[in-house]
């Protein structure tokens, strides 16, 4: 018999004010966990959790690599230059993401 059991959900109202040090990338169980940040010394390939060993292929072989910054915008050759001053963690506040929300309701073809 089965028994339909709830999938976890992430709250983003706890971890967006500050995403890098989240709880939700804390988990080093190797089956449900998603790992920690990525190691600066070994190509921030995920040291732990469920993707510790996941190989990828493309464009050459690697593993999961995980690598966060506070100012993600911040690059040289930036698409987004009126945003390079701007913290990764505010597009997880709830303003912006009922936003993303808002402009595509009941449409999920236009939200992709």
């Amino acid at each position: 018999m089965w028994i339909y059991q709830r999938v976890a959900i992430w709250n983003r109202t706890i971890d967006a004010s500050d995403f890098y040090e989240s709880s939700f990338w804390k988990d080093p169980d190797p089956v449900s966990g998603l790992g920690d940040r990525g190691d600066p010394d070994a190509i921030f390939s995920v040291p732990d959790g469920g993707f510790r060993n996941l190989h990828l292929s493309c464009p050459s072989p690697h593993t999961v690599r995980r690598n966060f910054t506070s100012f993600p915008f911040n690059v040289r050759f930036a698409i987004f230059t009126d945003h390079s001053k701007m913290m990764g963690n505010l597009l997880l506040s709830a303003p912006v993401i009922e936003a993303i929300f808002a402009t595509s309701a009941g449409n999920y073809k236009e939200f992709r």
